[in-house]
């Protein structure tokens, strides 16, 4: 997908950083969008997505180029994990691997920590990055195990691990 022009954006934009909000310039089609409008609408997976003309672009991306002037060539992660949180302060530029990093504990999975599963009587820490899974160990307990991912983790994945649901975390 091509990019907007910057003038476009501004001109359709105001960008309030405090609260990550993109407000209307102008009223928009119809009779649904007027100044001043919070623009935008949260998608199913949870990212706010804005029309620029025909096109829909994240309104993460738009809030970037809208502060720093450069449309951004990498993925954009948000810190806290909350995709519709867009204040400058959340994000930051990240790879795909830092991406994925900064993810929280699939649901469904049975074990209680990010990076833990319980297989042949015991739990099993793995952990990966840049799409090489490594073998932390397996352990007695879960929380053992979860202490192999969180330092892994810091290791690894450095200011993007997402370790908050580690009992072992502070």
């Amino acid at each position: 997908m091509s990019e907007p022009q910057l003038s476009e954006i501004k001109a359709m934009f105001r960008y309030e950083p405090e609260t990550g909000f993109l407000r209307r310039l102008t009223n928009g089609r119809g009779h649904r969008t007027r100044i001043g409008d919070v623009a935008g609408y949260k998608t199913l997976n949870g990212y706010i997505l804005v029309k620029v003309g025909n096109r829909g672009y994240l309104a993460h991306q738009i809030a970037w180029f809208l502060c720093t002037g450069v449309w951004p060539i990498s993925q954009l992660d948000h810190v806290n994990r909350d995709k519709a949180d867009n204040r400058i302060a959340n994000l930051r530029l990240a790879s795909q691997s830092q991406n994925v990093s900064n993810t929280a504990k699939l649901n469904g999975c049975i074990s209680r920590h990010k990076g833990v599963t319980f297989r042949g009587g015991s739990f099993t820490a793995r952990i990966k990055k840049n799409g090489i899974s490594h073998h932390l160990g397996s352990f007695k307990t879960e929380e053992e195990a979860s202490v192999a991912y969180v330092e892994a983790a810091r290791k690894l994945h450095g200011p993007f691990a997402c370790i908050e649901s580690s009992p072992v975390f502070k």
